[in-house]
């Protein structure tokens, strides 16, 4: 696997569990201050900002492409028609759509069951979610820019400074009494610094590059209808059952319970987002490879995944109960948050697996598959609308969707020549006997929660022999003799030699 891999791989999985850090410090805190209702209104708005990035998402893979292309001939008025006609491409469809949300408002409220009295609150929050996050569509693009000039590092430090300044701006407002608009302000204020320090990077790398209204060009839009339509055809398809689930729960059972499948699936679908960075370096090199080289990077891509997560995911499973308690405290209402985490987590670790799979074949321009297994997905959110409660629901949904990436996962590997045995050895097996290992753990450990401080002395106890429990499974069971062989080289302890002197 190069170096360059492993270093924006690295990078960006960091980056994303920092993230996952601020994003688990938050709902306790908001659940101090709001209403579970009101904090199922936050979950559907951003239900409707993922529907405004559909929109637009094939932008960014052209962005990318053509801002470095254009970089390596020092061609910045190309380069400044290409950022000012997608931005001009992406006001257009995002003000289209925020306007959608402003007509027909009064159905989405009936559509979601919000009460009356929250009516006024949520038309406000809804709408100028979209509109904040439509000025990150279009202005936003100077991320991408820096994308394509090769300055990921920096990208990815604006993107933690920016997450790390909502975390902070929610906080204090919280305590001041803001309520709900609390993480309405931070949210802005987020964008407002990750597209100032954007711009400002930009500008200050190439001058010469511009965003300005008379560089609109239809010449400049074919690019935009040719590359990135796929992309956004199969991307539009997949953020659309992302949020598939809120909205069905929403739909059937109200906002309340959209919110206990938000929170319930919150730590490990944010988890998950820490592997993205691998599937976000393995692209641009799967590009430039032979089938054989990349079948080789493929299987070191899929086990530096399963290795990512494998000490994180079961351990949630494993910790559910006390995990629970001591992440929001005792409230009787969020109860069903551990059954929807025992749910959730390991359809949520086989869906992670299957982004590698998609990397390597965009690499070679191939995304029929990706289709084939929305497809998939689809019909079994379709099953889920016959579900009459929460927990048949959670039943069919985790069931099919697991079934569903191991048979992309199969697919797709067989594609990227890599066998069934080796998809069952590097993936299925290790996954398969973690989370045997983590279930058995949770119903036989005797738990004893009475309170909030008692779920974290539990959790501490537990947490540290499931661990020790999982490091013996990964030595004898999971790893190969060479991973062995390295990971000895890297604990070796060897004693210093003393010198002495006459």
């Amino acid at each position: 696997m190069s170096t360059a891999f492993h270093r924006v791989a690295l990078e960006s999985m960091i980056a994303r569990a920092l993230y996952l850090i601020s994003r688990l410090a938050l709902p306790p805190l908001v659940l101090s201050y709001v209403g579970l209702a009101e904090y199922g209104l936050w979950s559907i708005a951003f239900v409707l900002v993922g529907y405004l990035g559909i929109s637009v998402s094939g932008l960014a893979t052209v962005y990318v492409r053509e801002i470095a292309l254009a970089h390596d001939r020092d061609d910045a008025l190309y380069a400044s028609k290409m950022l000012s006609t997608g931005v001009a491409l992406a006001m257009l469809v995002g003000g289209i759509f925020c306007t959608l949300v402003a007509i027909f408002m009064p159905m989405l409220l009936s559509w979601f069951k919000i009460t009356p009295q929250l009516h006024a609150l949520a038309a406000n929050l809804l709408l100028l979610t979209c509109l904040i996050f439509l000025a990150d569509l279009t202005l936003g693009a100077w991320g991408y820019v820096l994308n394509g000039l090769k300055l990921i590092h920096e990208q990815q430090r604006i993107w933690v400074a920016s997450f790390i300044l909502e975390w902070c701006v929610a906080a204090a407002l919280l305590v001041l009494g803001q309520g709900i608009n609390a993480l309405l302000w931070a949210f802005s204020l987020r964008y407002a610094l990750s597209i100032s320090l954007s711009w400002w990077r930009v500008k200050k790398a190439w001058p010469a590059l511009s965003l300005r209204p008379k560089y609109i060009s239809k010449q400049h839009l074919q690019p935009f209808l040719n590359l990135g339509l796929r992309a956004q055809l199969s991307d539009s398809w997949a953020l659309l059952l992302h949020s598939a689930d809120r909205v069905i729960v929403g739909l059937n059972f109200g906002a309340a319970y959209a919110g206990l499948m938000d929170l319930g699936s919150k730590l490990p679908a944010t988890a998950t987002s820490i592997t993205s960075g691998i599937s976000q370096a393995l692209m641009p090199h799967a590009a430039s490879l032979d089938d054989a080289a990349l079948s080789r990077l493929y299987q070191q891509a899929q086990r530096l995944a399963v290795f990512s997560l494998l000490g994180l995911m079961p351990l949630l499973v494993a910790m559910a109960p006390a995990l629970n308690l001591a992440w929001l405290g005792p409230r009787p209402e969020l109860a069903q948050i551990v059954t929807v985490l025992l749910w959730v987590t390991p359809a949520w670790h086989l869906h992670i697996q299957t982004g590698p799979a998609s990397s390597a074949l965009r690499g070679k321009d191939q995304i029929g598959l990706e289709f084939f297994y929305h497809g998939l997905r689809t019909l079994v959110f379709l099953v889920c609308l016959q579900a009459s409660n929460l927990i048949e629901f959670l039943r069919i949904l985790c069931i099919g969707q697991s079934l569903a990436a191991l048979i992309y996962l199969t697919l797709a590997s067989k594609t990227l020549q890599f066998a069934p045995r080796q998809l069952f050895s590097e993936i299925i097996k290790p996954l398969a006997l973690n989370y045997i290992l983590a279930y058995s753990f949770v119903w036989l450990w005797p738990w004893q929660l009475s309170s909030r401080s008692s779920a974290f002395a539990e959790m501490l106890v537990a947490s540290c022999l499931f661990i020790g429990l999982q490091l013996g499974l990964l030595w004898w069971f999971i790893l190969h003799p060479d991973e062995q062989k390295w990971l000895k080289r890297k604990l070796r302890f060897t004693r210093p030699h003393e010198t002495y002197h006459a």
